[in-house]
């Protein structure tokens, strides 16, 4: 199974890459900025308006510079706002389950493999 829980991470891979956002509140405008390694801008998103909730979008790998990106990992920001007002807005990214751990103290942990371990509390989403 696929998770979708908090962080920011984007693996680009044949040219899709999947990511998500939790507004606390509607928003007028939703924008994604993604970066590479280094730390730099590789391509900004406009998602638009959206709904309080979870929201998911893709990258197809374009660049600002009109380039593809290469396939790899990505790091990426988000922001929102309705009016001239901020809007919460947390990364949330998707992970594929490699094996569910119960802990010492009886809890139960996913296994998202290079993500690391979230506990089940954090997952907001399955597909």
């Amino acid at each position: 199974k696929t998770v979708l829980v908090p962080g920011a991470n984007l693996t680009l891979s044949e040219g899709d890459a999947y990511g998500g956002v939790n507004l606390s509140s509607a928003a007028d405008a939703v924008t994604v900025k993604i970066y590479d390694s280094s730390g730099n801008l590789v391509q900004t998103q406009s998602l638009g308006k959206a709904e309080a909730g979870n929201l998911l979008f893709s990258w197809d790998g374009s660049t600002s510079s009109g380039t593809t990106a290469a396939d790899g990992a990505y790091t990426y920001k988000v922001t929102a706002s309705k009016g001239s007002s901020s809007v919460t807005a947390e990364a949330l990214q998707l992970g594929t389950v490699s094996a569910l751990t119960r802990t010492t103290s009886g809890n139960f942990v996913l296994d998202l493999g290079s993500l690391g371990q979230y506990d089940f509390s954090d997952v907001q989403q399955v597909f």
